[in-house]
């Protein structure tokens, strides 16, 4: 494990300085990132949280943007034709993932329904007045992202499935805070970039290779269950085809 451990570590260094000539960091370097405030172990166990909190979170949002696909397939259709208008069968790179509009629009619609937490929860440093209710200093505030996800108020028929709601026009009619699937402020997911990317660049491969649509023993609408994530509780068992690459 330690090897991996360092590998992860010399990736995030070189990340640092992919603007000079070496591929590898200098002593020089090193000190430098040590006076940041993180030691090498910091890092190490960092790099573990990022993996294995991700795993099972990553994991519970592509297969829930599989039912979604299953689902609806005009979107279904629409994410297929952008893909494969702009890779034309070939591997995905990561910098190329930024062109895909519509299948972001499509998987921050799955993020709205389906977010991995059914809350997030703040501490505030100080008292504040909202709307007339005072909260002490050091009293817990839980954000019910469920709920706020389905509000009417900033979502129109909250249950359809329209990954439209996220067009530039769109989102301009809502606050900005009406949508945190991954919490917002300095205290936001560490790992959401990782986390978008490793479910973008899966749904690319999958539909790359196969379409999906629902079987006899898929839930419409599915069943949840809830504690620290949202959860299919029975499943979700879809039919798989293997697809024509264009």
């Amino acid at each position: 494990m330690d090897q991996v451990y360092n590998d992860f570590l010399q990736l995030m260094l070189n990340a640092r300085h992919d603007d000079k000539q070496s591929d590898y960091f200098t002593i020089g370097d090193l000190k430098e990132f040590k006076n940041r405030g993180l030691n090498n172990s910091e890092v190490k166990e960092n790099a573990v949280t990022f993996f294995v909190a991700g795993y099972d979170t990553t994991a519970n949002t592509l297969a829930f943007a599989c039912y979604c696909l299953a689902t609806n397939h005009d979107v279904q259709d629409k994410c297929l034709e952008e893909i494969d208008n702009i890779f034309h069968g070939e591997r995905p790179q990561f910098e190329d993932l930024s062109k895909l509009e519509y299948l972001d629009r499509f998987f921050n619609e799955v993020l709205r329904l389906y977010a991995s937490a059914v809350r997030i929860q703040r501490g505030g440093k100080q008292g504040i007045t909202v709307k007339g209710v005072y909260i002490p200093k050091d009293v817990d505030i839980s954000v019910p992202l469920y709920a706020l996800h389905r509000n009417p108020t900033y979502w129109p028929d909250p249950e359809k499935f329209d990954p439209d709601r996220f067009t530039e026009e769109n989102k301009a009619k809502r606050p900005d805070y009406a949508f945190i699937p991954f919490g917002v402020g300095p205290r936001i997911c560490i790992g959401m970039r990782l986390a978008v990317m490793e479910v973008k660049m899966a749904l690319v491969f999958l539909l790359q290779n196969f379409s999906f649509s629902p079987c006899s023993k898929t839930e419409i609408p599915i069943e949840l269950e809830t504690g620290g994530l949202i959860r299919a509780k029975n499943g979700i068992p879809l039919k798989i085809n293997n697809r024509e690459k264009p």
